[in-house]
């Protein structure tokens, strides 16, 4: 928690507000389920979710980020096949297509 506080110029009456923070070098982990409905479609989906996550990265989450709060950055990036059969080769390139979106 982080105490701000404003003052009104006008009336001299103070304003104060708590924002809530994560310490910066927080880590957390993310899970993201993707149903497969279309095997010709997975690469393009994993394009679109890495950029994405790469427009997510020069942005920020939350309120404040002028100041700045809420950015974040994702690392180790990887798909795995939880149910399923998923091709190999398949595999290889989702993964390859999202080491492009880890810093």
């Amino acid at each position: 928690m982080k105490f701000e506080n404003t003052i009104n110029r006008m009336t001299a009456v103070a304003n104060p507000r708590q924002i809530e923070r994560v310490v910066r070098g927080s880590t957390f982990e993310l899970d993201l389920i993707y149903e497969i409905e279309d095997e010709d479609q997975i690469k393009e989906d994993f394009e679109t979710l890495v950029e994405g996550l790469n427009l997510l990265e020069y942005d920020y989450l939350g309120g404040n980020g002028s100041r700045g709060y809420g950015k974040v950055c994702f690392h180790n990036l990887a798909a795995d096949a939880v149910i399923g059969d998923v091709d190999e080769d398949l595999m290889i390139e989702c993964n390859k297509i999202l080491t492009s979106a880890s810093v």
